[in-house]
């Protein structure tokens, strides 16, 4: 049984563990800037989408892989703890990204997928694409 010591004490160790993974890999992803949502920014001025779409993407992949492990599937190497430190760190660096100025102005020129129709999905939990050519968001469906 979970007592809630236990579950405090869980608490402490994660927590911890997501400060000290926070400041490492926050130096190791922005090297030469003080500007700590710099990565970004970058892949979304190389792909031609708003930085917020970006971080999306990497919070979504760790939520995608903490679920999978939680139903029984495959850890990839990485157990559940370290994914939710995973998670933590994203939400808290998605606070930070949706602080900047929102100043993104998709470029038309630029063409990363192919102008088409996502669909619908059959559960109500899953996200698609709002707006393909400037993958101005989400929508739940």
């Amino acid at each position: 049984m979970v007592t809630i010591e236990s579950r405090q004490a869980t608490a402490d160790r994660i927590f911890k563990q997501c400060k000290d993974l926070l400041v490492s890999k926050g130096k190791a992803y922005n090297p030469g800037t003080t500007d700590a949502n710099r990565n970004f920014k970058k892949i979304g001025e190389m792909l031609g989408i708003d930085p917020r779409v970006v971080w999306c993407v990497y919070f979504l992949k760790q939520v995608d892989a903490f679920v999978s492990i939680m139903l029984g599937g495959s850890d990839g190497g990485e157990p559940l703890e370290s994914r939710a430190v995973d998670i933590c760190n994203y939400a808290v660096i998605g606070v930070d990204v949706d602080s900047e100025p929102k100043t993104f102005v998709p470029d038309e020129t630029v063409k990363c997928l192919p102008d088409r129709d996502w669909g619908t999905h059959e559960s109500d939990s899953e996200m698609r694409l709002v707006s393909v050519k400037g993958l101005s968001g989400f929508e739940a469906t």
